[in-house]
């Protein structure tokens, strides 16, 4: 293997794979003489879907596209949806994990029921109609409700209630769903115009996991207010000294791996809420390019110094 003038020796168990989502904002196309030399490899859906324990994953992975890409033409422009690889990945995990815990039910049942309640938090209201109208037409005469926690329900209208708001069934809705998407991604962003319930959300799901002993830590972070350098941290031009930023410091200072361990994860929640004011704008590129890797499905950020800031499984970034 040649490399910069120099050849190097290559074990024969070494294996170099490139993932390319050029779709997706900051992201460009490979070279075509260097994409020439990989194989080019697609419908991973099939091998997601087998590897979740599906045994018909044939059809279930065209019926799976055929929705994806339904929902790309004929839903409304959003910057917030997302069907790509990295939105399918996350279903295929809800769907293997609801397949897990009751074996009984139908494969095309379990899918379809991950795929309806997993997307259906992030689609606008004036889509709706469109998004559950291809569900049906896809898999017809299936018709399973949505699985409900009416414990949790219970919690979230008591916390309403004690906040002195209104207990209104799409606010309850909003707040469950919030909770569901928590448990399957490390992070999750509330999105929405000034007014909609974004901030009230938050504070009514911080105050349900206090009243049911989850222990929440709620950190706000305004990403504006400093710059990317005093956010995630730099390498000191003159020193080359690392400098933590003050997100990095966050995570070291309360230590949220370590208190895990000590605490059962079911005791524990924790929560580092980046920009509540912030993000009821826009939500600039400049400062989630560095933790990228947190904010897609991964629990690890790598930083310029080589250093890793990981997430515990207790822990969210919204």
């Amino acid at each position: 293997f040649h490399f910069l003038g120099e050849e190097i020796e290559l074990r024969p168990t070494v294996g170099i794979f490139i993932t390319l989502n050029p779709g997706y904002a900051g992201r460009t196309e490979l070279p075509e003489n260097l994409k020439a030399l990989f194989r080019t490899l697609l419908r991973l859906e099939k091998i997601l879907l087998v590897a979740e324990g599906f045994l018909d994953a044939r059809l279930l992975a065209r019926k799976f596209i055929s929705l994806y890409t339904l929902c790309k033409e004929l839903l409304s422009k959003q910057d917030h949806y997302d069907w790509g690889l990295r939105a399918i990945k996350s279903v295929l995990v809800v769907a293997g994990s609801v397949k897990r815990e009751d074996r009984s039910h139908p494969e095309e049942q379990v899918l379809m029921r991950a795929l309806r309640d997993f997307n259906l938090p992030k689609v606008v209201t004036s889509d709706v109609p469109i998004f559950l109208g291809l569900i049906s037409d896809l898999f017809p005469l299936l018709d399973i409700p949505r699985k409900r926690d009416h414990v949790l329900e219970q919690n979230v209208r008591q916390s309403i209630v004690e906040l002195h708001l209104q207990p209104e069934e799409n606010f309850i809705l909003k707040v469950t769903q919030l909770e569901e998407l928590l448990a399957v991604r490390h992070s999750v962003f509330v999105v929405g115009g000034p007014g909609t319930g974004k901030s009230q959300i938050l504070k009514t799901l911080h105050k349900t996991y206090s009243n049911m002993k989850l222990k929440p830590v709620w950190t706000d972070i305004n990403p504006k207010a400093v710059t990317t350098d005093e956010l995630f941290g730099f390498l000191h031009p003159a020193t080359r000294e690392w400098k933590d930023g003050g997100c990095t410091l966050l995570v070291d200072e309360t230590d949220l791996g370590r208190r895990v361990t000590e605490s059962s994860p079911a005791q524990f929640s924790s929560s580092i809420i980046l920009g509540k004011e912030t993000f009821e704008g826009c939500v600039s590129s400049l400062y989630l390019r560095r933790p990228g890797s947190l904010f897609r499905a991964e629990d690890l950020s790598e930083f310029s110094s080589s250093g890793d800031l990981r997430l515990s499984s207790c822990s969210t970034i919204r």
